[in-house]
């Protein structure tokens, strides 16, 4: 129960570590305020947020619970947070996104507050580095970025700079998945030991037992 337990973990480990390194990054700046305003809060102790962008699927919460109203669409390109006049932090949120907070500090009642919201393009590197990779077994399959790169031990005397997606297979065990970011003339190397996939294997006098695949010759009726 214990190495189920740490198999889980460790797949777990692996696989919020790529999610995480595959997600892109705001860039929320402030805008100089408007001279005109054509929008009004419908109360004289709110003010508003305005937020030009052109990311899709926002979502905004505070942390105080301040934003009394949201209107605006992806449509629009814009929207509009009708917020108490208190200290607070807005969280901006969308699908394939790091979080990213909005910090409002000093806010005052029927202020207008203008931020605009964008995608952060990472600039490319240019150069290339070494990578090898070795897993335990060997012979197993390894793809980068979902292209076939031949059995481990992997290695590579020149391959371009930047975040990689490892897969890595081999018959009875657990597919694995990992980002590298090989840097520029540098050797990446790393050494991978694949998990057992496990199958349940039920005999006929009532026992069951939880064999690897890998050592599974035959399994009883």
């Amino acid at each position: 129960m214990k190495t189920s337990a740490k198999l889980v973990l460790v797949l777990l480990t692996i696989s919020v570590s790529f999610i995480d390194a595959q997600l892109k990054e705001f860039v929320i700046k402030e805008l100089p305020k408007e001279e005109k305003t054509q929008v009004i809060a419908r109360q004289t102790d709110e003010a508003i947020v305005t937020i030009h962008t052109i990311v899709k699927g926002l979502s905004f919460t505070s942390n105080t619970g301040g934003i009394v109203e949201q209107r605006g669409s992806d449509a629009e390109g814009k929207y509009l947070l009708f917020v108490k006049p208190e200290k607070q932090f807005i969280t901006v949120k969308a699908l394939g996104f790091k979080e990213e907070n909005i910090r409002l500090t000093s806010i005052e009642p029927r202020g207008n507050y203008q931020f605009t919201l964008q995608e952060k393009i990472p600039e490319m590197e240019k150069g290339t580095g070494k990578l090898s990779i070795i897993t335990n077994p060997s012979r197993a399959d390894v793809s980068i970025d979902g292209i076939p790169a031949g059995k481990s031990p992997y290695n590579s005397p020149q391959i371009t700079v930047g975040s990689k997606l490892i897969g890595l297979s081999l018959l009875g065990y657990r597919d694995t998945t990992l980002v590298i970011n090989v840097e520029k003339d540098k050797n990446i190397s790393r050494v991978i030991n694949l998990l057992p996939q496990f199958d349940v294997v039920k005999y006929n006098y009532g026992i069951t037992s939880i064999v690897p695949l890998g050592g599974l010759i035959g399994r009883a009726a």
